[in-house]
């Protein structure tokens, strides 16, 4: 499978003798069953290292723009996402992106493992974004748990990738598992209108965004990333 010879000869090689990344807090819950991995985002690298780390094969609910690639280019990258398992997911918002969850879904309801990024973009500044509703979506809908993970050291933007992981090693901590309450799935699913759903959604994904923060000590910014360059500068 060529997943697992990514993961073991090439990735995980570069993840634990290159970076060096660590891995702290208890995995257990990543183990078996179905499970929604919820992480902050600082670079690209970070697909790498939770791929290595996880202790099974790890789906990344990635934009379905790279599974619609007309190029050449853009036609091998969604052949080599489909070759390693990986799922499209509607990111526009709205009903499209509640519509665009089926493949990812599918991937939980067959007791897999599903990895999200719910501030949508990586943090242009360190500081963590508000997160979209989808993690908590997928959540309710198929009644499992979030694994909130928070990821430290692993932007490498700013001094370049080598330098930076030779002055510090990135980190990766797995916090408990959030198990939304039965009463709060059925006031989802028993929603009267879009407006009282979103309500329940936006709780439950402000719960996930704490406790990613509660695991990075990042700075909380209760706005979307994408909104960051109307926001200004940091300070």
């Amino acid at each position: 499978m060529l997943y697992a010879f990514i993961r073991r000869f090439i990735a995980g090689p570069l993840v634990r003798r290159v970076w060096r990344v660590r891995l702290v807090g208890d995995v257990s819950a990543l183990k078996q069953g179905p499970a929604v991995l919820a992480s902050n985002h600082h670079g690209i690298a970070e697909t790498i290292m939770l791929a290595v780390l996880a202790p099974r094969h790890l789906t990344f609910a990635a934009k379905i723009e790279l599974f619609q690639g007309r190029s050449l280019w853009g036609r091998f990258g969604a052949w080599f996402l489909r070759a390693i398992g990986q799922a499209p997911m509607d990111r526009s918002g709205g009903q499209a992106s509640a519509n665009g969850l089926g493949a990812v879904e599918t991937v939980l309801g067959a007791g897999g493992l599903v990895a999200i990024f719910p501030e949508g973009k990586r943090s242009p500044d360190g500081r963590l974004y508000r997160g979209h509703s989808g993690v908590a979506r997928l959540a309710l809908s198929e009644a499992v748990p979030v694994v909130p993970v928070g990821c430290r050291g692993t932007d490498f933007r700013a001094a370049g990738w080598f330098r930076s992981v030779r002055r510090r090693a990135p980190e990766i901590a797995v916090g408990p598992p959030i198990s939304f309450p039965a009463a709060l799935r059925q006031a989802y699913l028993d929603a009267p209108d879009r407006q009282a759903a979103h309500a329940v959604l936006r709780g439950a994904t402000d719960q996930v965004m704490a406790a990613i923060q509660s695991l990075t000590g990042q700075e909380y910014v209760n706005a979307y990333s994408a909104q960051a360059k109307a926001l200004g500068p940091v300070g």
